[in-house]
């Protein structure tokens, strides 16, 4: 089957087939029976029924599968009519108009709302003709008890299985439908509640380089001659870089969503890089009275590839953290080497501070 097929779609095909291969078997044995017991005409009719049902199936294997879906839906009531009259009340055939109520929600599609309402026309008049108008149409035959029997067996058989198909249809079409829909729209609640996560973080990660472009820019405009006015551009410079880097990342969400977010990994001087962290930091704390110290253990390498803007953003939230749960005292970053195997050094970052901590 073609590849663009829905698996709908492939399941009304195979529905189509399956049903139409059953119904051309049980057709072709009762053409014979009816030859056999001398119901020449019987015999012709179910054996022309043979070819029609046959014209679906063979739509299909054309790849007409519109024309050969909306054809078996609406040659079924006629077909029901036919035998239901020419085998008579007894035989049960009636109860497939029942089962055929069903097919519009199998063989249709949600769109085709005028073919739906049309066929449960078509069907009801099939239905009310086979009871009240359909002695004046077909002669029953007379059949022997033990091809009677045969017949009501065949026609049992029959409605379990299309009832069956129909039954499972349903359940596919349906049912897992409505399965795939519920886990889509948990799915969704999911991912909304990653974004507000998401843009919580963000929004803490945007307030402390802003914070220090606003601060070092009030102390310039205050005192343009101010003796640290290089160490507060080179900080300015430092956070305004970290700021465009968040906002890059927030424009960026779609690729976080889609887990592209990659590392920018570039070989830097792990020092400078740290001091550049603790720097941004120190007015926050000297606001408060509080000392800000890096200590480096001296088994640290000298130059490492990493992602400046990264480890900054994880460093700063550390560092904040302390700063707005620490009242009195002071705050260590300390970083030392866990373990090296070969070019490759885990580094452990500490945060320490004096301050009330946070519960287990």
């Amino acid at each position: 089957m073609p590849a663009h097929l829905t698996d709908k779609e492939v399941a009304r095909v195979l529905a189509i087939n399956l049903f139409g291969y059953v119904i051309i078997f049980v057709c072709f044995i009762y053409t014979v029976v009816f030859h056999q017991i001398g119901e020449i005409t019987a015999s012709i009719i179910t054996g022309s029924i043979i070819a029609a049902c046959s014209v679906p199936i063979i739509a299909n294997h054309l790849g007409k599968y519109n024309f050969s879906r909306i054809l078996y839906v609406f040659f079924s009531p006629v077909l029901i009519l036919y035998y239901s009259l020419i085998l008579g009340a007894d035989a049960g055939v009636s109860y497939f108009f029942i089962v055929a109520f069903a097919l519009p929600f199998v063989f249709l599609k949600p769109e085709e709302r005028r073919l739906a309402m049309a066929f449960f026309i078509y069907n009801c008049s099939c239905l009310m003709l086979h009871h009240f108008g359909g002695e004046q149409l077909v002669t029953p035959i007379v059949l022997s008890s033990e091809v009677g029997l045969s017949v009501k067996i065949t026609i049992f058989a029959m409605v379990i299985f299309f009832a069956f198909v129909i039954f499972y249809a349903f359940y596919q079409t349906i049912i897992k439908h409505e399965q795939r829909l519920t886990q889509t729209n948990l799915e969704m609640e999911k991912a909304n509640q990653v974004k507000q996560e998401f843009l919580a973080t963000m929004s803490h990660e945007l307030r402390t380089p802003l914070n220090a472009v606003v601060t070092i820019t009030s102390l310039l405009d205050e005192n343009p001659n101010h003796k640290d006015k290089l160490t507060f551009l080179r900080l300015l410079k430092h956070s305004s870089h970290n700021l465009l880097s968040i906002v890059n990342d927030i424009l960026d969400f779609s690729k976080l969503e889609a887990n592209k977010m990659k590392l920018e990994l570039r070989s830097l001087e792990i020092r400078p890089v740290l001091n550049k962290v603790i720097e941004t930091y120190s007015h926050m704390a000297e606001e408060k009275g509080l000392k800000l110290s890096l200590e480096i253990d001296h088994n640290v390498a000298r130059v490492y590839k990493l992602d400046e803007v990264k480890l900054g953003q994880v460093l700063g939230n550390l560092i904040s953290n302390s700063i707005k749960y620490t009242d009195q005292g002071e705050i260590t970053v300390r970083v030392e080497r866990f373990k090296s195997e070969g070019l490759f050094d885990e580094l452990y970052f500490e945060g320490v501070d004096t301050g009330r901590g946070i519960c287990a």
